[in-house]
């Protein structure tokens, strides 16, 4: 049985910032760089206490804006442009996969075609590469979508969630 559903702007901005979580060794890395870039820059200074921390505050700063303004306003401006993400979509689970589909576009998802998927909150990601995925509200249960189903199908056909 075919269920619809529609994902609202608000809703695409919380399952993009889900899906987007640093992984420990991410902060790891941007911490790194947060300290070698510090240490170029004090060393183009005086090298100071003082350079070093205002060179730390200034780089925290940058990643602020990056992180809190930008992205954000990347990914309205996404969702605005792209049509088929604000119209409705369908999820069928199928014996040998799923079908997703958009306003413009059918996918049938065989299980062998998803590498890996995972529950965050109140969405479910099915990632077709390690950064490709399609997200699905589990909402879509109040519409009579089987969602125990597919996660047990999922469970059996990709392994455990990541």
């Amino acid at each position: 049985m075919k269920t619809t559903f529609r994902i609202s702007e608000k809703e695409y901005m919380q399952a993009m910032n889900l899906a987007s979580k640093s992984s420990p060794r991410q902060w790891g890395l941007i911490f790194m760089m947060v300290l070698a870039v510090t240490a170029v820059l004090s060393s183009l200074g005086s090298g100071t206490r003082l350079d070093i921390a205002f060179n730390s505050l200034l780089i925290l700063i940058i990643f602020g804006v990056v992180i809190f303004i930008y992205l954000p306003y990347v990914i309205r401006k996404g969702y605005r442009q792209n049509k088929d993400i604000q119209g409705t979509h369908a999820i069928e689970l199928l014996d040998n996969g799923i079908e997703l589909s958009s306003p413009t576009t059918v996918a049938n998802v065989p299980w062998d075609h998803i590498v890996k998927w995972r529950q965050k909150g109140d969405w479910i990601f099915l990632y077709r590469t390690s950064r490709a995925f399609h997200m699905l509200p589990k909402s879509v249960a109040t519409n009579g979508f089987d969602l125990p189903l597919l996660i047990d199908r999922l469970t059996q056909n990709v392994g455990d969630p990541v």
